[in-house]
């Protein structure tokens, strides 16, 4: 994937996605760990050729990464509230 492609979405959609992902987990670095792993995402695709909305693909992968951040966010918190009390 060409570099300067995906600074340009992060220059274009970056601010959107952060707002869209701080909305979901109402924690600002949550939020920017969120966002660095969607544009890492994009950073490894190999072409962005096929795709016809490519707004509506980062928000896909923004709300799937979120997703993923909170139950493994939720699961970390259970493991250690447990572990603590043995």
């Amino acid at each position: 994937m060409d570099s300067n492609l995906v600074i340009q979405l992060v220059n274009e959609y970056g601010d959107q996605l952060y707002r869209y992902a701080y909305h979901m987990t109402r924690d600002e670095e949550d939020a920017q760990d969120i966002i660095q792993e969607v544009f890492l995402k994009v950073l490894r695709l190999k072409r962005l050729d096929g795709i016809e909305n490519i707004s509506a693909y980062l928000y896909s992968i923004t709300y799937n990464c979120t997703v993923d951040f909170i139950k493994s966010k939720n699961r970390r918190r259970f493991i250690k509230l447990f572990s603590h009390g043995t």
